[in-house]
């Protein structure tokens, strides 16, 4: 009962990650929309030979790379989706550096297509690595797969506040509160200059 087991609980979380697993569906409708964006890329009408026959695939698995850093966390997908990766050292939104590194093992999926001669290849090693990816994002209690912990990123729901996020509602939240910032301000120094004329009148 102590550990939590015996009563259900899941068990303590991983350290450094408060929040919650991302909803299943949206991580995979995300992932799918994602993939249909490479797949256009990698679509694209190219010479069957020469150095320009990989700039489709190439442009898809850059993509693949870079997306979830494209919106501070959300690739195009996550954002349609209301996801969003983190990372964890400072609970903010995702970078470049770190959607390199977690999508690493995906962009594979473009990489496949430059180096494999058939699509049922390129199919086969796509199945597997993506199925690898979901087999820990399913099992895993806060949904890290192995390149977010490659990364230290985890994807959240977009409507958990991440400490930055708490801020910046705190400032809009005193802002509908208060007015504008400098009305704000003129009412601060309205009452500092109120407080010193009485203090010389006494």
């Amino acid at each position: 009962m102590r550990d939590g087991h015996d009563s259900g609980d899941p068990g303590p979380a991983k350290p450094g990650t408060p929040y919650p697993k991302a909803e299943l569906l949206q991580r995979i409708l995300a992932r799918l929309l994602d993939l249909i964006v490479c797949g256009i890329f990698c679509a694209i009408p190219r010479p069957a030979s020469g150095p320009l026959v990989v700039l489709g695939p190439l442009a898809g698995a850059i993509y693949l790379l870079l997306a979830d850093g494209m919106f501070r966390g959300q690739s195009p997908g996550k954002r349609l989706l209301g996801i969003r990766v983190i990372k964890l050292s400072n609970r903010q939104g995702a970078g470049y550096r770190e959607s390199a590194l977690r999508n690493l093992p995906v962009a594979l999926i473009g990489l496949l297509a430059i180096a494999l001669p058939s699509w049922k290849w390129i199919a086969a090693g796509s199945i597997a690595i993506l199925g690898t990816e979901a087999y820990r994002t399913f099992t895993d209690v806060h949904g890290i797969r192995l390149g977010d912990a490659v990364a230290g990123t985890q994807v959240i729901d977009g409507k958990v506040l991440t400490p930055a996020a708490e801020m910046a509602a705190g400032v809009g939240n005193r802002a509908r509160v208060n007015g504008s910032a400098p009305a704000a301000r003129m009412r601060r120094r309205a009452g500092r200059r109120e407080i010193w004329i009485r203090s010389r009148q006494s």
